[in-house]
């Protein structure tokens, strides 16, 4: 999909915890074993050597991203949270991983949202139940009770719908809403035409463990009067007054 030609404008994985028993297979195959447990030895070694796997899917995804959507889905189970900050551990939702790889990919995304039903509790009769209507929303930051991060200043709470998380990407970098959610081909579109600060020319350079593009942005000076033949020009000055690398724009 890097090197071919196709009409996908997306890559969805689904699901992380059932790539992760492929990445483990591919750990005991190669170390000879039954479990992971056991590969060269044992004392978590093998674990060692999955995270390895992880970080090469990671990097392969993350030159996927510079074209294609990519997301990545995970389901979510309770555990135990050890707080440092706190006496005592409490519970909450968290990838249903290994917590290492878990790391890694938190660390890849530009954003991690926590999807679940709407549920509220009612009483009635003396007594408490939880009521929803199947109504699906995602939270865009981390709490107690589960993780989550973004970097598009992203409301708290919003409906599980694209268009609506699309729009909110585009009014962060102050583009017009299309209609359609989140368009990878309009930036490149605007990636490619040339403007007055590098000549059209652009350059990135991957850095394995995060999924964003680590391509400097450089202030540029004061421009015209923006207009749409030099979108490009206005988004870059976007980038530079919030610290947004073009890459990290790229995942929009």
């Amino acid at each position: 999909m890097q090197t071919e030609k196709h009409e996908f404008d997306s890559v969805v994985l689904d699901s992380l915890d059932w790539v992760e028993p492929l990445i483990w297979k591919a750990v005991c195959d190669e170390g000879k074993v039954e479990t992971i447990e056991q590969y060269a030895g044992g004392y978590g070694k093998g674990y060692v050597r999955a995270l390895d796997l992880w970080r090469t899917l990671l990097k392969e995804l993350s030159a996927l991203n510079e074209k294609m959507h990519v997301l990545l889905i995970g389901h979510a189970q309770i555990k135990s949270f050890q707080d440092p900050e706190l006496p005592t551990a409490y519970d909450r939702y968290q990838l249903k991983i290994n917590d290492k790889a878990a790391a890694l990919v938190r660390e890849a995304a530009d954003a991690v949202l926590f999807a679940r039903f709407e549920t509220e509790l009612v009483k009635t009769n003396g007594k408490t139940r939880a009521y929803g209507d199947g109504k699906r929303i995602m939270y865009t930051e981390s709490r107690p009770g589960w993780d989550a991060k973004n970097r598009f200043n992203l409301p708290f709470v919003m409906p599980l719908d694209w268009k609506t998380f699309g729009d909110a990407i585009r009014a962060f970098y102050g583009l017009k809403d299309k209609g359609n959610g989140v368009a990878k081909g309009e930036v490149a579109a605007a990636e490619n035409e040339p403007n007055a600060h590098d000549g059209g020319n652009s350059s990135s350079e991957d850095t394995s463990a995060d999924a964003a593009f680590s391509r400097q942005s450089v202030e540029p000076d004061p421009p015209p009067a923006v207009n749409s033949k030099n979108l490009l020009q206005k988004v870059r000055l976007r980038l530079g007054g919030s610290q947004i690398s073009e890459p990290e724009f790229l995942d929009v």
